[in-house]
Formats: C-alpha cells, structure tokens, sequence
C-alpha cells in the first residue's frame, strides 16, 4: 500500500483533487497538510511517505525550499511538485537540491498525473536497507545513507553521515552491486549520486558541503551519467 502526503494550503483544492488521487491511486493511504511545518511534523513521528505532492506556494513556507530541508534528512523520499504558476516556477525547481521526481500544472490534468504518479511510485526505493557484510558484521544499511565509497587499500570504506563502515573488496563491484544509484568519479571514490548537489569537472560537491575529487579520466562519463540520473527524476 503506497503512503503519500499531500500538502496544499487550498482547501478547496483539497476537496476535489483527494478524490482525483484516490481513483488514480485507489490503494495509497493519503496524509493530507495544509502547511509544510505539518509535513515536517509528520515525517518527524515516523510517518514516512512513498512520495510527497507538495504545492508551491504555501502559506507558511516556499514549498521549493521545505522540499529541500525535507531531502536533507530523508533524502529517499521524492516530491512531486504542484502548481498554478509553471512560468514563476519551472526554473526555480532546479535550483535547490531535492528528491524531485516530477512536476503538474494547475488544473491537474488526470492524465499527466496518472503518468506522473506511475512513475514515482515504480521507482526503486532507496530507503531500503542493504544487508552487507562488514568486517565480519553483518549490518543493514540504507543506500539513501551512504554518501560515497572510498578505496583503502584491499578495503572500500562506505562513508555515512554519522560513521564509515570497511568491507573487502574493489571499488567497482561495490558500483555494480548497487546498479545505477552510484557514479565512479575518481580511481578511489565513488559518491551516491542522490547526495550530490553539484559537479563540475574537477569536483562534485556533496549535500553539506563535503568535496571529493572528479579525476580526468573519470570526468566526462561521470558528468554525462550524473546528468542522465538527473533527467530520470523530472
């Protein structure tokens, strides 16, 4: 069963496109908010969603900026954007590092959103935890925490936010073993592409601010993959 929040501070909206998404989505259980800091609330007591539709302009908060605090603890979870006003906003979307996985126009077109819903909700959820074996530890880790691989040696280190984890092995199977959600950028690093917020073609730029090395060698794959990741998600 599909767990989704909708956030729109319309009432009236909220009256008709319930029903909308209902139809279109007859399984998902669906949190409905008015203001982001009710989202934020939500997400705080645990209640995780399989996709956020989020309205743009809030009452209380630029629904661009509160995805983007959304993505910088629950990186896994991707939003939806909805909006009256695609000519203010078509540009700004891609300015803040967020999970955004589409974009519908006001008045929703049941079509669009159908396509765009399907999409959203058939992608793999990175959330889910990996079971990987670690200096003779057996830990599950979710592949939304890990930030980058790193080679040590025989070893390939997995950075996280609060800790590195060392496993045996080479750099490369780690990237296949976790398919397309890893970009090789340098002899020794790998980043999780959800985590960066920018690459150019001597460095990416990590969500926080942390910056790893892009090597020559590397740089226009790494750079033509991370931009095909990109295109995916809109």
């Amino acid at each position: 069963m599909p767990k989704l929040i909708l956030c729109d501070d319309d009432q009236h909206f909220l009256a008709t496109f319930v029903p909308t998404l209902q139809a279109l989505v007859p399984s998902a259980e669906i949190c409905c908010h008015t203001t982001a800091a009710a989202v934020y609330q939500t997400l705080a007591d645990g209640w995780l969603p399989d996709l956020i539709l989020m309205d743009i302009e809030l009452t209380d908060e630029n629904g661009i900026l509160a995805a983007a605090q959304i993505f910088r603890t629950y990186p896994q979870i991707p939003v939806l954007f909805l909006t009256a006003y695609n000519a203010r906003y078509s540009q700004q979307i891609f300015l803040q590092p967020l999970n955004l996985c589409g974009y519908v126009c006001k008045p929703v077109d049941p079509h669009i959103l159908k396509l765009q819903l399907d999409r959203a909700l058939a992608a793999p959820i990175s959330g889910q935890p990996a079971s990987l074996h670690f200096d003779d530890v057996d830990l599950d880790v979710p592949l939304c925490d890990i930030r980058y691989l790193e080679t040590e040696g025989h070893y390939v280190l997995f950075h996280t936010r609060d800790a590195v984890y060392r496993r045996r092995g080479k750099l490369d199977d780690c990237v296949r073993l976790f398919g397309e959600r890893f970009v090789r950028i340098h002899a020794s690093y790998a980043a999780n592409m959800e985590h960066i917020a920018r690459m150019d073609a001597a460095m990416v730029t990590l969500i926080g601010a942390q910056q790893l090395p892009v090597s020559r060698t590397y740089s226009k794959a790494a750079r033509t993959t991370f931009l095909r990741y990109c295109s995916r998600k809109l």
